[in-house]
């Protein structure tokens, strides 16, 4: 996060000081990612505005845990803010359906390996690598703000689970839209989808083998493999022509076996629902 409007540039800033409603994930409070700040009040202020934020995960990273230091403004937290130029009126968080256990899985990982030489794999997006120990987990934050003419809205930030199939991460949108169905208020809902197809989360050779044995595309595929004599030109042209066709455009069909896209569903969940009133979200890009 950049600390002042000099850091951006024209273009970056004009957008900035226009805008009324940010949703914001992965926003630090006071913890190593945020360098010890409260970054939601850091760029509130930078645009002259409101905030509320609500904490995921209670995070730190090994190198600080065995420091054993007590920091003055470490607080450790990540969440999801709204930052607004419009009154805040009310807040609540709604926690996600569960799709992976940070502290167990990342405790697990260093109880392996007690020199802390984990595999600290890049996500799929290229965010980089990740060294931390999290207890918590994902939510929704809902805001009502007032607008000039005395009309309230609702404002929704979320994000959902990297580090789960694509199946979790539709329970956790379904959650959240099941939690919004009787809102009669305008929606808008900020949310990150970490629309990968499939899960980020570090696992071991015993953990693929058994979820590749459980699978029974990999048997049709070998199926298909044994009858045709190309199999390995279908498959290189698939998974080429696949990556091309989502990086273009990721609501594209899902088509088993030959061009999946695992993250569709997530789009058809979005596209089908329905508020109690019959309306339906408007989508922008």
């Amino acid at each position: 996060m950049k600390n002042k409007f000099s850091d951006f540039d024209v273009y970056e800033s004009s957008i900035l000081k226009t805008t009324d409603i940010f949703t914001l994930n992965n926003v630090g409070y006071y913890n190593e990612k945020s360098n010890f700040e409260n970054m939601a009040e850091v760029f509130a202020r930078q645009v002259g505005a409101n905030y509320v934020f609500a904490p995921e995960f209670l995070e730190a990273s090994p190198e600080i845990l065995k420091e054993r230091k007590i920091f003055k403004d470490f607080r450790a937290l990540n969440g999801n803010a709204i930052v607004t130029r419009f009154p805040i009126l009310t807040a609540k968080v709604i926690r996600l359906p569960a799709c992976y256990d940070w502290f167990y899985e990342e405790e697990q990982r260093m109880l392996y390996d007690p020199d802390d030489k984990r595999m600290k794999p890049k996500n799929r997006v290229g965010e980089g690598k990740l060294n931390l120990i999290r207890r918590g987990g994902r939510n929704a934050l809902i805001a009502d703000l007032q607008l000039p003419n005395k009309d309230v809205i609702a404002v929704v930030s979320s994000q959902l689970e990297n580090r789960a199939e694509s199946k979790c991460r539709q329970r956790q949108l379904e959650s959240t839209l099941h939690y919004m169905k009787t809102f009669t208020n305008p929606i808008i809902f900020g949310v990150d989808l970490n629309n990968i197809g499939k899960s980020s989360a570090p696992t071991t050779i015993m953990r693929t083998v058994e979820k590749t044995v459980k699978d029974p595309k990999f048997y049709i595929k070998k199926v298909i493999s044994s009858i045709n004599p190309f199999s390995w030109l279908s498959s290189l042209t698939s998974m080429t022509y696949g990556n091309y066709r989502k990086m273009g455009d990721p609501t594209v069909n899902h088509i088993p076996i030959l061009l999946p896209n695992n993250a569709h569903r997530l789009f058809i969940a979005m596209h089908a629902f329905e508020f109690t009133d019959g309306l339906k979200f408007d989508f922008l890009v």
